[in-house]
Formats: C-alpha cells, structure tokens, sequence
C-alpha cells in the first residue's frame, strides 16, 4: 500500500498519459479526500481518468463538498463516502473489491512509474 500527502507527490501526477501498460494499472484502488493540498481530490481522479488510468476501483471521502462535486463523482461512476462514516462501511466496499479483483493480476511496478 501507497499512500502520498498531496497529489503532487504521487509519481504520476505530472505525466501526460498514464504509463501502465495496456492491461495493468499502478494500484487496484484509489481513495482520496475531497480537500486535499494542491487540488481537489475529485479533480485529480478525474484527471488520471483523462489520463487513461486504468485503475477500476475508485473513491472519494468527504465532509465538505458541493453538489456539483457529488454530482460529477456520480457521474464519473465514483463510490462516495460522506463524513462522518464508520470504517466498517470501508472495510465492506474493500471486501467487496476485494472479491472482484483477479488475484493472477499483474501491477505495474513502482520503479516503472518514475521512468
């Protein structure tokens, strides 16, 4: 598990296109806060999005958000957690990704990201 304090420090934040090879993804999910420092956490999945990412599972967490940010992570197909939430609502959409992801998979490798 990775875990970056702003999505600046993420390898690829400043990439124009997403490096995975077809097929792979860096991570099999991504959850971000809404507030986060340099950008809204929407705004940066809807980058990597743009960006090709290949990354299936994604999500937001949030207590201060507007609605039209809740309307784009719908759209966007995002899973949304309001705050408060309790964890366990967490661990059950981790349970659930869980059974989904095929565990022969390959990630691309760390090293490859900073290439």
């Amino acid at each position: 598990m990775l875990t970056y304090p702003h999505p600046g420090a993420c390898p690829v934040f400043d990439k124009e296109s997403c490096s995975c090879p077809e097929g792979q993804s860096c991570t099999d999910i991504i959850l971000t806060d809404i507030n986060m420092p340099v950008m809204r956490g929407i705004d940066f999945i809807e980058k990597q999005i743009q960006k090709g990412c290949q990354c299936k599972h994604l999500a937001l967490m949030s207590g201060d958000y507007t609605s039209g940010e809740l309307q784009r992570a719908n759209e966007l197909g995002l899973k949304f957690f309001l705050k408060p939430f309790d964890i366990a609502d967490i661990f059950e959409w981790l349970d659930q990704i869980e059974q989904k992801i095929n565990p022969l998979r390959q990630l691309t490798d760390y090293e490859e990201l900073h290439s």
